[in-house]
């Protein structure tokens, strides 16, 4: 099969698999793209993978050519605990459904249909399996005696994977590192752009100071946001070029001192002098985000998908939004051990439901907030809109059926 494929290829039967993509993939209204072509490394992984699994890119490209689009849906996971540090290798590779594995396997979405505003288009449009444009790990250092805390970070521009499934030689030492990497508070993502080469620069998570922020989705006004952010000084927290950085900016500006405006906040002003922040201080800083972002897409009808996650090392606060009331935004799923306690909350389960694994993973509800802290263990969850009480409500009334 291999052979006859490349036998067509050269004999021009066919174009090639990357010309096939690059002609069947616009720009996605919904991502931070205004590019009208894939990622160079994910054409590349995706022409290596129709020679190597004909129907796993088949199914790929079918997407990009039935929907005429092919959003960015990156993969995250973070990890937070009061009392338990966990190694990278418990998100990377040693769950079932880890976050390298997430790098190429199809989407594991528990639940994902039985949403009330479930369309199949848009789910696979914003939870694809191949996410090749770069991977990012941060994590925090924390000193139970003096209660410092100090924040590291490893990011690049590689595919956390190869076309033939191998990790990648920088992550898989990061990884394996002895002795190994462990936190109580640890950021994972991977990348999956439409939006230039992939960049080192680029990947997430970022930082803004103590703070780590990631990302999956895409703000549809890329321009607009770049706007807000055009300040002199506040330009200066952004070093890459993805709408997720300009984002985070926009938050960091939100928790800028009271005698401070916004354009003339700077990274020392929002994040230097302080080693943490109020969870309400996040929590805040989160919502005037969203709602700046929700009134950019209410002037023109469109929507980005916004789930976001913030942590200062000791408070975490996530995000699962879409601005279009109509309309679901990327999956992500939560776990809670209250014994621990410690919150896990992915893009998609870590582990899948078997006999032998009790783990729990709930889908969070379009439109819903949760918060952390490490140092009350407690876990708050809320909704930002109505349709998220639509859709708890929805649920709910399904279990009655049941």
């Amino acid at each position: 099969m291999r052979r006859e494929l490349l036998s067509c290829a050269a004999a021009g039967a066919h174009p090639h698999p990357s010309q096939q993509l690059q002609s069947g993939a616009r720009s996605c209204p919904a991502s931070s793209s205004v590019s009208s072509s894939l990622s160079s490394k994910t054409v590349r992984f995706a022409a290596a993978t129709m020679l190597l699994h004909p129907r796993h890119f088949q199914r790929f490209l079918l997407i990009a050519q039935q929907l005429s689009i092919l959003c960015s849906a990156c993969r995250w996971v973070l990890y937070a605990s009061s009392s338990d540090p966990i190694t990278l290798a418990q998100i990377w590779v040693e769950p079932l459904h880890s976050l390298v594995k997430q790098s190429y396997l199809p989407p594991y979405l528990p639940n994902i249909t039985s949403q009330r505003l479930f369309d199949t288009e848009k789910n696979e449009m914003r939870n694809h399996e191949i996410n090749q444009d770069g991977w990012g790990v941060g994590w925090y250092n924390h000193n139970e005696e003096s209660g410092e805390v100090v924040l590291h970070r490893h990011r690049s521009s590689n595919g956390a994977t190869d076309q033939y499934q191998h990790m990648d030689s920088e992550l898989e030492q990061l990884v394996y590192k002895h002795p190994p990497i462990s936190s109580r508070v640890i950021f994972s993502h991977l990348r999956a752009s439409t939006d230039g080469a992939p960049s080192a620069k680029d990947s997430h998570p970022f930082i803004f100071g103590q703070l780590l922020w990631m990302h999956n989705g895409g703000v549809h006004d890329k321009v607009a946001l770049m706007e807000e952010c055009g300040g002199p000084n506040l330009r200066q927290l952004v070093s890459g070029n993805t709408d997720t950085e300009y984002a985070g900016a926009l938050f960091a500006s939100y928790l800028r001192p009271s005698d401070k405006n916004k354009d003339n906040v700077t990274d020392h002003d929002v994040c230097h002098p302080r080693n943490g922040f109020t969870l309400d201080e996040l929590t805040r800083a989160m919502k005037h985000t969203v709602a700046r972002l929700r009134e950019n897409d209410d002037k023109t009808g469109d929507g980005s998908s916004l789930n976001l996650a913030v942590t200062d090392g000791i408070h975490v606060v996530a995000i699962r939004y879409r601005t279009r009331v109509d309309e679901e935004p990327p999956s992500l799923y939560y776990s809670f051990n209250i014994s621990s306690p410690s919150l896990w909350i992915a893009s998609e389960p870590l582990e899948k439901e078997t006999e032998e694994n009790n783990q729990q993973w709930m889908l969070m509800a379009k439109d819903s907030m949760i918060t952390f802290s490490t140092l009350t263990g407690e876990i708050s969850q809320a909704c930002l809109t109505q349709a998220c009480e639509e859709e708890l409500f929805h649920r709910r009334r399904q279990e009655n059926d049941t």
